[in-house]
């Protein structure tokens, strides 16, 4: 009976549902909440990258009109005066400040910026960074691709902002928290024919970000990420929804490790698909098998800049299908869990054995890789519980996946620096967990 009732309740409201749905200019949960929560911006001080035009512009409006202390930042410093003489509200334009910015400038030319960031109102250090700068990318295929373009689009969109987070973040957790607003693209969640390297870049902070909130939620450190679609910037008007929701980690990794991991991860194997896939068009289409990670789909925490290349790869290689599907190229994107391998890294040894976590074998992982292949999936994923479950999780219920690891990516870190199982169920029910 009750079965029956709940049945009759849900045939009754699907359909308002779907048409809330089908007339929404944002994710339901997002336009569910209605209004923007004035008491968390109002005093608070707000460094937007970015904002000398476009969405970065309107933001900075918006925000001073919230009663927040602004910090602009963009390369264009004679804009950057011009956006804070048009601004008003409690602390605009008299208090805004202009701190010029090239994201390009690689981690030591950004520690002097964010020293004279911290400091331009004493006391207060930065409560929101709000990384909205961007390059602009020129509309290519995923092949023909230049690769400075590949590197350039990195060097800002993702090196950039990951080493302005990175100095950042110890200054927020000494103040007890801050929050990063992250301005990435619907091409950070799909595939984006003709946008192949920024949607890369784009999946790549998804990785990051997603796992550095993992990591230090529970130290105050927030994370919102805004995947928005066509934006109307240059004419017309703008409409932006504020809203904010409540092996090294990701601060602690360094810009070498950033950038070799890239170099392999992502630049050699875009560069390598780039040069293989006109011999593929040729002979009439071809089969990419991308082996990623159960990290290029969920946050890691531990594994952030390993998180972001495995998110980059996700965005190049679905984009990749979509722009040359009907010309015969096929793609299979693999995400393997934890995976007991013979040698170096996930070797099982005997302490291994007596701790309850638990790997797929190499022999199971290549036979369902090939199984996935065979039959043309797009996406398999191989692993087994609790990160399954997460996967799942993140996938179909982003709010309870994220929620699930912000609370266990602290612990997850420490165990790891201890060598423990850094997959046990324990983690999930923050129980005790032994280490090795």
């Amino acid at each position: 009976m009750l079965t029956l009732l709940f049945s009759s309740l849900g045939l009754l409201l699907l359909p308002g549902l779907l048409l809330k749905f089908a007339f929404a200019d944002g994710d339901l949960t997002l336009i569910s909440k209605k209004h923007v929560k004035r008491e968390a911006i109002e005093g608070k001080v707000v460094w937007i990258t970015g904002a000398s035009r476009g969405i970065g512009e309107v933001l900075a409006k918006q925000f001073a009109s919230l009663g927040a202390k602004l910090i602009l930042s963009a390369r264009n410093e004679a804009e950057l005066v011009r956006v804070k003489s048009e601004l008003k509200g409690k602390y605009a334009p008299e208090d805004v400040k202009v701190l010029p910015l090239d994201l390009a400038s690689g981690e030591e030319g950004l520690k002097g910026v964010v020293e004279q960031a911290v400091s331009l109102f004493p006391g207060a250090g930065v409560d929101y960074l709000v990384h909205n700068a961007a390059y602009e990318r020129p509309k290519s295929n995923a092949v023909d691709a230049s690769e400075e373009n590949l590197k350039t689009t990195f060097e800002v969109n993702v090196f950039g902002t990951i080493s302005l987070t990175k100095l950042v973040t110890p200054h927020m957790l000494k103040q007890g928290g801050g929050h990063f607003v992250v301005i990435s693209s619907a091409a950070g969640k799909v595939p984006s024919p003709g946008q192949a390297i920024y949607a890369a870049s784009k999946h790549a902070l998804q990785g990051y970000f997603h796992t550095l909130r993992s990591e230090f939620f529970q130290k105050g450190i927030k994370v919102t990420v805004v995947c928005p679609g066509p934006i109307e910037t240059s004419n017309g008007r703008v409409i932006i929804i504020l809203l904010f929701l409540q092996k090294s980690n990701a601060v602690d990794a360094s810009e070498e490790n950033l950038k070799t991991t890239f170099e392999v991860n992502v630049f050699g194997t875009i560069s390598l698909t780039k040069l293989v896939t006109p011999h593929m068009l040729k002979q009439g289409g071809g089969h990419f098998v991308v082996i990623s990670s159960a990290a290029g789909k969920v946050p890691s925490p531990g594994q952030a800049i390993y998180a972001a290349s495995k998110h980059a790869l996700q965005g190049y290689f679905h984009t990749l299908r979509s722009e040359f599907f009907r010309k015969g190229i096929k793609v299979t994107v693999v995400c393997p869990g934890p995976i007991e391998t013979s040698n170096g890294t996930g070797t099982s040894t005997s302490e291994d054995k007596k701790s309850p976590e638990k790997r797929v074998s190499s022999e199971r992982c290549a036979e369902l890789t090939i199984i996935a292949a065979s039959h043309n999936l797009k996406e398999a994923w191989i692993s087994y519980q609790p990160v399954l479950l997460v996967m799942y999780l993140v996938q179909y219920m982003p709010f309870l996946g994220f929620w699930l690891m912000d609370k266990v990516g602290g612990k997850r870190v420490e165990v790891a620096e201890k060598k423990g199982n850094t997959y046990s169920w324990n983690l999930l029910f923050q129980k005790k967990t032994k280490t090795n």
